[in-house]
């Protein structure tokens, strides 16, 4: 028994892979012992991943180039309102159009990035969000990933250890110095407090414990899935 929990504690796990173990391990087992590939809807040219890799560049383009130019205006500033919204604009356009394919399905999720004269896109939303904001923020970490180059071990009682792999969306300290991990979502329904507290959904636990073993020292006061 000794031999084999050691050797249990020496796999590798994936975030994504644990997460659809809890969920279902019939489909597990399908997709990372049988490798068996999902079969995709013929008829929905955009998967829901492939859209959900596009806003997630986004946001992280976002926020990077923003770091990195050191602009000084404030999402909260109405004077600040149009540049804004021109800044967070052309940086969507040049990735969404590294996506682009000349298709009907790609001008429809143009349109939903962007809007139109009668619906606003999601830009309008993110920006709406960064806007209402009720304390100020730092964005400090982006795509951090973790156990790509060495496993990464997390505690999960006082004897189990687990290695395990992934990558956190974003992470805002604010003034105090408290940390919060962003997981941006695109899909209609998110996970909800009763889903983590039950572990249905275990991606925000795993990212605390990940990021608390980074940053022992910090106050980590959770998480928010920030969806688009």
């Amino acid at each position: 028994a000794g031999a084999t929990k050691q050797a249990n504690q020496s796999l590798v796990y994936s975030v994504s892979q644990l997460e659809t173990y809890q969920k279902c391990p019939h489909l597990y087992y399908y997709r990372y012992i049988l490798k068996e590939i999902p079969f995709e809807d013929g008829f929905e040219e955009i998967s829901a991943s492939q859209w959900g890799i596009v806003i997630h560049h986004v946001c992280y383009e976002i926020f990077k180039q923003m770091k990195e130019s050191h602009k000084a205006f404030s999402y909260k500033s109405e004077e600040h309102a149009k540049e804004i919204k021109e800044f967070v604009t052309k940086i969507a356009t040049d990735v969404f159009e590294s996506y682009e394919k000349p298709s009907f399905y790609w001008a429809i999720k143009k349109v939903i990035l962007f809007g139109d004269e009668r619906h606003p896109g999601l830009i309008d939303e993110f920006i709406r969000t960064e806007q209402n904001w009720t304390v100020d923020v730092e964005r400090i970490l982006f795509e951090f990933s973790f156990g790509k180059q060495a496993p990464h071990s997390v505690q999960l009682s006082k004897d189990d250890m687990l290695n395990v792999t992934g990558q956190i969306d974003c992470v805002v300290e604010s003034k105090n110095g408290e940390l919060v991990i962003l997981d941006y979502k695109t899909g209609s329904v998110i996970p909800t407090a009763a889903d983590i507290k039950t572990m249905r959904n275990l991606q925000l636990s795993l990212y605390y414990l990940v990021l608390k073993s980074v940053y022992p020292e910090k106050s980590l006061v959770g998480g928010i899935f920030y969806q688009l």
